[in-house]
């Protein structure tokens, strides 16, 4: 049987900024996943590249990862719904407008890797819209599952970009599922 996450030497129940998650959670716990659903206020094509290695793992194991993440409406937005364009117009044209022509090479890799991962089925990306009245999506969680059924689940501050991940003081708490309850009830999201 292929290791899974019990062999994750030094994983916590709780990981600050100071522990530096990225390292010593996220990318390992990708390396053993074959799946993974991530829900985030927000989300940067940077982040994946900050966690490519373990990607790349999570890619060789044939997993899939699904991310749930918000978008944020301006005003011109609203106006534009409230005229009669249709939702999906305006959404499409606000996330379209995210990731206009890359910066640098750098960002043209970042955004040819997520379109392969989407193209490949390896990724999924839903994004949550705001409601008249209702504010902005800003859940951030995760449930990963390895080959041997598994859960590392986790939930806290870190939204899914470089900021979430190495700038900003962020805090999560980690439940594993074959020493709490609470990670096994989160397996109903994650199939």
């Amino acid at each position: 049987m292929k290791p899974g996450f019990r062999h994750l030497r030094g994983l916590r129940p709780d990981y600050s900024s100071s522990d530096h998650p990225l390292e010593t959670f996220y990318i390992p716990v990708l390396s053993q996943a074959v799946h993974l659903d991530r829900s985030a206020g927000y989300f940067t094509s940077q982040s994946l590249s900050l966690a490519a290695r373990g990607l790349a793992r999570l890619i060789q194991n044939e997993g899939k990862m699904r991310l749930l993440v918000g978008v944020e409406l301006q005003e011109a937005d609203v106006k534009a719904i409230e005229r009669g364009d249709t939702l999906t117009d305006v959404t499409s044209n606000r996330l379209t407008s995210l990731f206009q022509k890359p910066r640098d090479e750098i960002e043209k890799k970042r955004l040819e890797a997520l379109a392969w991962m989407v193209a490949a089925g390896t990724l999924e990306i839903k994004v949550v819209l705001p409601r008249r009245g209702s504010g902005y999506f800003h859940v951030k969680n995760g449930i990963a599952i390895d080959r041997q059924g598994d859960r590392i689940a986790w939930q806290g501050s870190n939204n899914e970009t470089h900021s979430g991940w190495v700038d900003n003081y962020e805090e999560f708490w980690v439940s594993r599922s074959w020493e709490s309850d609470w990670a096994a009830q989160q397996v109903g999201s994650a199939k």
